[in-house]
């Protein structure tokens, strides 16, 4: 039917020609967005998907970024116990050199200067070592927090205090009254009981049946032979010294026996880095089982915070290989695909082209009813 009216045609062409110029808008806008999902009616299920996976990402990208400040705390941390364990080790050095009975009060004088210059250096270290304006090691940094997940998830790091003057940095001192050149063990004094709280709050104790007729500094190297919790040494005036770490028996040690009630051993007393005292013999003695203790100490917290950082760095790989996984999901749901869409830009332009050809021709038809009135 020819029709003034009602061009069907061209209703029908104008509807393709809106589709197709529609198509086509939405293929430049997802190419120059170079998002598939522009708004919530492109894939509503697909948005709200990528979206979750978008924050997921985001918390990822903190998160490592919180690991590697927890990394760089724990680095600069074990750096600084680095150099306080060469200091601790030069200081023994200079304890046993300074316990050699070859050499004389004038010597170990020259020693002990070296040594108040390593004491002052193993408490600046401690006191100026920082990370963001905080100090690490002079007790007031605890434990802290590290956020390494995307979430809530958490790692703590504590850091102990590094003091030279701390009850852990030595232990407890006994000294007995002076004996005679000539003493000896007797069969009346063969007892030696050391009774101890350890770590763990456990009661433990050490009993050494000493040999008759050994004298002071032989009673001592058996002593150390026979357990390794108290160490014993001889000082110059002839009296036997005891010294146990605080990590060893945080309460100290209580001396039991018969050879103890001879020694009339005095109640200990705390000697830690700040009382190193090398210029005699038995101060060099005492020097050496406060130094190891110290070393002890330093080295255990330098594990704790190796592990921290191995932690850390699995975390962080972790972090990688998930952020990675996740940021390809999302991509994969939400990114445009460049050589499809830039396709369907194509197909979409050249129907807009035809479409638009088509209607031209559609709106000549009224044009044939005029010719039947001629």
């Amino acid at each position: 039917m020819v029709s003034l009216k009602t061009n069907i045609a061209a209703m029908m062409t104008q509807r393709h020609l809106g589709q197709a110029a529609e198509n086509n808008i939405e293929s430049q806008r997802n190419l120059t967005s170079g998002y598939r999902i522009n708004s919530a009616s492109d894939d509503a299920a697909g948005l709200q998907i990528s979206n979750t996976l978008h924050a997921q990402t985001r918390g990822l990208d903190v998160a490592l970024r919180n690991a590697s400040d927890a990394y760089s705390v724990a680095q600069t941390a074990e750096g600084a116990l680095h150099e306080s364990s060469e200091i601790l080790q030069r200081l023994r050095s200079l304890g046993l050199q300074a316990a050699n009975g070859s050499y004389d009060s004038t010597d170990r004088q020259s020693i002990q200067y070296e040594v108040v210059a390593l004491q002052d250096e193993l408490d600046r270290v401690a006191i100026t070592t920082t990370f963001a304006d905080k100090n690490l090691f002079d007790g007031s940094y605890g434990s802290q927090s590290f956020h390494i997940g995307a979430d809530a998830n958490s790692i703590s790091l504590t850091l102990r205090n590094m003091r030279s003057h701390i009850p852990e940095m030595g232990g407890q001192h006994y000294l007995s009254e002076p004996l005679d050149a000539t003493w000896r063990v007797g069969k009346e004094n063969q007892a030696l009981k050391f009774e101890y709280q350890d770590s763990e709050g456990q009661t433990q104790s050490e009993q050494i049946k000493l040999k008759v007729g050994d004298s002071l500094v032989q009673v001592a190297t058996y002593i150390n032979a026979q357990q390794s919790v108290v160490k014993a040494s001889v000082t110059q005036d002839n009296q036997l010294q005891f010294f146990t770490s605080t990590i060893n028996a945080p309460s100290g040690v209580e001396i039991k026996g018969s050879l103890a009630d001879e020694l009339d051993t005095s109640s200990g007393e705390l000697a830690t880095m700040d009382d190193l005292d090398m210029s005699t013999a038995g101060g060099a003695q005492l020097s050496i089982g406060v130094i190891d203790a110290a070393i002890k100490y330093v080295d255990s917290h330098r594990s704790e915070i190796g592990g921290f950082q191995n932690r850390v760095s699995s975390a962080m790989d972790n972090l990688n290989t998930v952020n990675r996984s996740v940021t390809a999901s999302k991509g994969r749901i939400r990114d445009t695909d460049f050589a499809r869409t830039s396709t369907e830009l194509v197909r979409s332009q050249v129907l807009q082209d035809a479409t638009t050809a088509l209607l031209a021709q559609a709106k000549q038809r009224p044009r044939e009813a005029l010719g039947l009135l001629k």
